[in-house]
Order: C-alpha cells, then sequence, then structure tokens
C-alpha cells in the first residue's frame, strides 16, 4: 500500500464560531431508566470490541483523533453530558455545545480517546466489566485503541474498544457506531476505490461535517440536533388521559401472562466478579444451524429459547439442590426488542443524527416440565416455535406502540424509587418522613401477585452481523472478531447473547460469578452448548469453541 500522508496542517482558514447555542433535551422515561441505576457503578455500560489486521499507517493516534471527532459530530448524543439536580430526577437533561472549529473538535476528543500498548484484549474487557467505571455523566462515549501483536511489516493487530452509556444507544446501535468508525479509518473517498483516504482527505471530511453544521454561511439549526426519544416517535399524536388509562389497565392484564417460577439458587454476598464465556461454531456448522431452523421454520434467536428451555429443565432434574423451582409453575425469559426501523425523526435532515435508545421489553413464558410420552427434540422444537409465535404476536399487536411506551414509564418509576433509596442510603438526599400508619389497604388487582413473575434469564439477539457491519467498505482491513455486552451490576441474573459474525454462529454469556454457587454456571453452559449440538446441529459428538473472554484458562478447560 502506497503511504499515505499522515498530520496535516490544521486548515486555520475555516472562519471559527465564537460562539455557539447549547442545546437541551430532558431524557425520556426509557432513558431514565438506564441513567439513574448507572450513575454509582455503571450499570448496563455497553461496550463494543472490533478486531482488525490493519496497516500501521492506517490506524495512527492523528487519524483516529479526526474519526473520533467525526463521529461526535455526526452523533450529537456521543458528546452530551447529563445534568440532574440531586433528587430532583425529572431534571435529567442532555446539554449539548457544538465546537466552534473543526480544530476544536479534535481538542474535544482528548478526553474520551485512548491508546494502549500490549494489553491483553481479554484482561481490558475484564477491567471493563469488573474494574471503576470509566464512563460518567459527563462523558457518554469513549473509544480505546489497543496496539496488539506485530503480524507483518507493517501490518499490526488492533482492538477497537467502543463503550457507550445505555442511554444513548443500544446494541444495534452501537454496532453502526462501530461500523462507522471503521469506514472512516480505512474507506475510500472515491466509490469503487480501495485506496483508503489519506489524512488529508479525512481532515477534509471533518471540515465539511463542521462547516455544514455550525460554519458561518450554515443555515441555523432547523433539524433536531439532538435526536427526538424513542418515545416521541413512536406515535404520532399525544394519548389522552383516557387512552392512557386503557394502556395502564391493558398491560396490567398482559403481565398476568407473565409467570416464572423457576430460577437458580444464590449466594448471599457483596462481592461481585463479572464472567463471560463464548461458544462459537464454525462456517459449517453454522450453516447447518441455520439450514435445520428455516426446515423447522424458526429463527437460530427463537431455537435458543428452546436451548434454555430443555437445559432448565436438565439442570433442575440433575440439580434439585441447586434450584428454586416450582413444579407447577413456567419458565420466565426476559429479552428486548429493537424499534430501530419503526422510529420517525420529526425534522430529520441529512444532518439528523439516528442514534438513540430505541428498544422495547418482552417476556417468553415456556413450560418448565419435560412431557415423558414425546420425544426430547420433538418438544425442543415445539417450544422453539412457542417463543416465536409469542414475540411475533406481542411485536405484531396493534396495541405494540401503546404497551411499550407503558413498559417505558413502569421502567422510569422503578428507578426512580430506586434511585431515591440509594440517594438517601449514601447521604445524599434527605430521607422522606414515614407515612403515618394507616389501614392496610387491599391491593387494586389481587390476583396480580397471587404467580411470581421471576425470571430464569435474560436473552439478547444480535442475529446476523453483516446487516450492521459493511466490510466490503473497509477493503484494506481484515475485521477479525467482535464481542459486545453490558457492565452488569451485583447480583445480576445470567445473560445469554448470540450473534452471527462473518458466518460464525456464536453464543455469549454474562453471569456474576460471586452470586452462584460454584460449578453452577459452568454446568448449566455446558448443557446449553450441549443443546445446541444435539438438536440444532443434530451431532453430539460436534466441537465448539469455547473462549473465556475475560482470560480465566482454568474456567475454559472446566467447559
Amino acid at each position: 500500500m502506497p503511504a499515505l500522508q499522515t498530520h496535516p496542517a490544521v486548515n486555520d482558514d475555516v472562519p471559527v464560531q465564537a460562539q455557539l447555542p447549547t442545546f437541551r433535551r430532558k431524557l425520556s422515561p426509557n432513558e431514565l431508566s438506564y441513567f439513574l441505576p448507572s450513575r454509582a457503578n455503571g450499570a448496563n455500560d455497553m461496550f463494543l470490541l472490533g478486531t482488525i489486521h490493519a496497516p500501521e499507517v492506517l490506524v495512527t493516534s492523528h487519524r483516529l483523533q479526526i474519526v473520533w471527532a467525526i463521529v461526535r459530530l455526526r452523533h450529537p448524543l456521543m458528546a452530551c453530558r447529563v445534568q440532574m439536580e440531586l433528587g430532583r430526577y425529572d431534571s435529567a437533561e442532555f446539554i449539548y455545545t457544538p465546537p466552534s472549529s473543526p480544530t476544536e473538535a479534535l481538542r474535544e476528543t482528548g478526553h474520551s480517546l485512548h491508546f494502549h500498548n500490549n494489553i491483553p484484549t481479554p484482561k481490558f474487557t475484564s477491567d471493563f466489566l469488573n474494574a471503576p467505571r470509566k464512563l460518567s455523566s459527563n462523558m457518554l462515549s469513549r473509544l480505546d485503541i489497543l496496539r496488539q501483536k506485530q503480524l507483518s511489516a507493517g501490518v499490526r493487530e488492533y482492538t477497537l474498544f467502543l463503550t457507550l452509556q445505555h442511554v444513548i444507544n443500544d446494541g444495534r446501535g452501537i454496532c453502526n457506531i462501530l461500523d462507522l468508525v471503521l469506514e472512516l479509518l480505512a474507506g475510500s473517498a472515491q466509490p469503487g476505490s480501495v485506496q483508503p483516504r489519506t489524512d488529508a482527505e479525512l481532515y477534509s471530511v471533518l471540515e465539511a461535517e463542521w462547516t455544514k453544521r455550525w460554519g458561518v454561511s450554515a443555515p441555523l439549526a432547523n433539524w433536531d440536533v439532538l435526536p427526538r426519544a424513542m418515545e416521541d416517535q413512536l406515535l404520532t399524536a399525544p394519548r389522552t388521559k383516557l387512552q392512557q388509562a386503557a394502556d395502564r389497565v391493558d398491560n396490567e392484564l398482559l403481565q398476568r401472562k407473565y409467570i416464572g417460577g423457576q430460577s437458580f439458587k444464590r449466594v448471599d454476598t457483596k462481592q461481585s466478579h463479572t464472567r463471560l464465556v463464548q461458544i462459537g461454531f464454525d462456517e459449517v456448522q453454522t450453516a447447518t444451524i441455520l439450514a435445520n431452523c428455516k426446515t423447522q421454520r424458526v429463527t437460530p434467536a427463537n431455537a435458543m429459547c428452546g436451548v434454555v428451555n430443555v437445559a432448565w429443565m436438565r439442570f433442575a432434574a440433575a440439580h434439585p439442590d441447586l434450584v428454586d423451582a416450582d413444579p407447577k409453575l413456567p419458565m420466565l425469559l426476559y429479552t428486548a426488542l429493537s424499534l430501530r426501523g419503526s422510529l420517525k425523526q420529526g425534522t430529520a435532515t441529512e444532518l439528523s443524527s439516528d442514534m438513540e435508545l430505541a428498544l422495547g421489553y418482552h417476556n417468553v413464558v415456556l413450560p418448565a416440565f419435560a412431557p415423558t410420552e414425546r420425544p426430547t427434540k420433538e418438544v425442543f422444537w415445539t417450544r422453539s416455535r412457542e417463543a416465536q409465535r409469542q414475540m411475533r404476536t406481542f411485536s405484531t399487536s396493534p396495541l405494540f406502540y401503546n404497551r411499550t411506551l407503558v413498559t417505558c414509564k413502569e421502567r422510569e418509576r422503578r428507578a426512580k424509587a430506586w434511585a431515591r433509596i440509594d440517594d438517601e442510603t449514601a447521604g445524599l438526599i434527605p430521607r422522606a418522613p414515614k407515612p403515618a400508619a394507616t389501614a392496610p389497604v387491599q391491593p387494586r388487582n389481587p390476583t396480580a401477585s397471587i404467580f411470581p413473575s421471576t425470571a430464569l434469564l435474560g436473552l439478547s439477539q444480535s442475529g446476523d452481523t453483516k446487516h450492521s457491519f459493511h466490510i466490503h467498505r473497509y477493503p484494506s482491513i481484515d475485521f477479525v472478531d467482535v464481542l459486545g455486552g453490558p457492565r452488569r451490576g451485583r447480583g445480576a441474573r445470567f445473560l445469554l447473547y448470540s450473534l452471527t459474525f462473518r458466518g460464525r454462529f456464536s453464543l455469549h454469556m454474562f453471569w456474576d460469578d460471586a452470586s452462584f454457587p460454584k460449578g453452577v454456571a459452568e454446568e448449566f453452559l455446558r448443557l446449553i452448548g450441549d443443546g445446541v449440538k444435539e438438536f440444532v446441529l443434530e451431532d453430539t459428538r460436534a466441537k465448539a469453541m469455547v473462549i473465556d473472554r475475560c482470560g480465566d484458562e482454568e474456567l475454559t478447560a472446566r467447559l
């Protein structure tokens, strides 16, 4: 590859704006439900790492500084801070002041862009999950670049470790951000060319992005500088009080169906240590998984519900002393649904960002018993199809958006209640006076509390990442690995995450190792892997690659 121009002179001819307006937007209920619990230890902060093999001349600190400045200009929520008065949770708002020039945009990247030499990716991942938080209310996004081993003359392995607060994005959206970083870093300025942009061409992109938004000749901001919240985009008109009351009744009736009485026994501890283990399948195995799922008219995401169901039944039967399970009650799984394709920005233009939190929430309820008169494989596919039916029925209902808004408000209500408890305990706000004793009041819905709604675990399904990563746009680098997930809190349940990357299907299990009896996680994860081999691959002798992504080789060996 020809040498690229490096460190172009900054064009001081671009007029500087002496003063630009500051933009503010209140956090929506869904956003607030993520922001409040994240304040102390960063619960639900997201990471996405991409490992690339790239020419060293492409991955320089100067080029990445330009790239990061461009990304922050295009997606202002990443450059925002969140301000909130203590105890006044409804006051939380995003605050954004645009940079006064392209040069200032470069300078502003300094606190959120960091470079590291020879830090193993598993260690960096473990530190993100377990060490003190690096994001804050004043830094909602961050990019770390890990310089790794030399592969050949002029070519090195790098890990780009992107972190965002969940309040500004979700799993699908963070993939789009990493894709943009890679396209800017290694893409071409000319369509059809494979020659990456020079440093000068890259800086010209930064100048153009700033000038058309904030330059002297730019029109007044007549677009949504800060993208509107998901809730404001879902419905075209505000709900009347009568409609809101009907929505709440519908939600209460729906919640009664979410019965769950299956869970693992927990360890009472103040310790916490998140683990992350991956089970990976090769291209041939992945093709078989996809083909068998298609034959059975389900997606791999549906099949993972069936895999978890059978794994749980086998675990509970083999280890009754390690579970809290009512044989009369079903198994409950919780999951999130992307609403990104349903959003409609009000004054969207080419300058508008489409990066915001865009999630709805759903539960899947499956039986927790194994019929003796039917083969387990038949039960597995039946329950996978039942999971598909429940998710499809929920997401295609004409009440879907209304239910999403009610769920967001309920999540906000719970987050505020816990935030007040946390802030009072920490002495940040005075304790509220205890209410005077009164006669007990009957619950408004006595039947709503008869059955528990305990979730066994959470499922997150990204599908095939070829829809998120446009690898053909950056042919000068080899994108070899991707991994993502959330920072978890103490006592967090299992989270099973699946994706297909470059034709390879993989499962990723997160759990708090301190909160479960020794060996529980390893055994349950082994049963999940065995279920994929037995039912989806139809080959119990198949080999899968097991990797502890936090670097514990002993744990990997036990699996």
